[in-house]
């Protein structure tokens, strides 16, 4: 089925920004909600739904509200981890249970600010954020780490290590007014 569509900026990532789930982490390549959902409304309801290029699963998150049926591949496993983290449905239990373990995180970081955390191995990482910044992002990792251990599949904590991801990226000295390239050898 051929679809063709015109270049437009509501169908870009910038629309999903405040769409719940949709805007957890920004992908600048990602489709927008408003572009999925008025491809799925043309095609017929019974309609099985392969992405093989998931990305954060756009796709199969607007595919799984309207009823339909989707598989989403992706080769990059963080996406594929994040993609799965937005289509789990979470439970009110869980959700209680996880508000109580971050606000232990929360109290436990403040403890570990001034002590010597982990950091990534990055060349030149004052250069993204600052030794402050960094001081702080570190405690909180390791609070994240001591109260969920490190990210994994399925499971509720995977809530606290978006939130994480999304404030190491908006805490960087990164920009982000440029496109995205792909080189390929």
């Amino acid at each position: 089925m051929d679809i063709k569509v015109n270049q437009r900026s509501d169908y870009t990532f910038k629309y999903n920004q405040k769409l719940g789930r949709h805007g957890w982490l920004r992908l600048t390549p990602a489709y927008s909600v408003k572009l999925v959902s008025e491809m799925i409304n043309k095609i017929p309801t019974e309609s099985f739904i392969l992405d093989p290029f998931s990305g954060t699963a756009t796709t199969g998150l607007v595919a799984a509200e309207q009823g339909l049926q989707a598989h989403c591949l992706d080769i990059n496993r963080f996406l594929i981890w994040l993609g799965n983290a937005k289509c789990r449905n979470y439970s009110f239990s869980e959700l209680d249970d996880f508000n109580q373990r971050i606000k232990r995180t929360i109290h436990q970081c403040k403890g570990l600010i001034d002590q010597e955390c982990w950091t990534p191995n990055i060349y030149n990482i004052t250069r993204w954020w600052s030794i402050h910044t960094l001081k702080i992002l570190a405690a909180l990792r390791q609070g994240l780490v001591s109260e969920f251990g490190e990210p994994k599949e399925g499971d509720v904590s995977s809530l606290a290590w978006v939130a994480f991801c999304r404030l190491v990226i908006e805490t960087s000295s990164a920009a982000f007014n440029h496109v995205s390239r792909a080189i390929r050898k």
